[in-house]
């Protein structure tokens, strides 16, 4: 599945 981790503003990391 993915999973999108949100860090902060504009930032994001999306992990398969």
């Amino acid at each position: 599945s993915t999973d999108t981790q949100y860090f902060g503003p504009g930032t994001r990391l999306t992990v398969l």
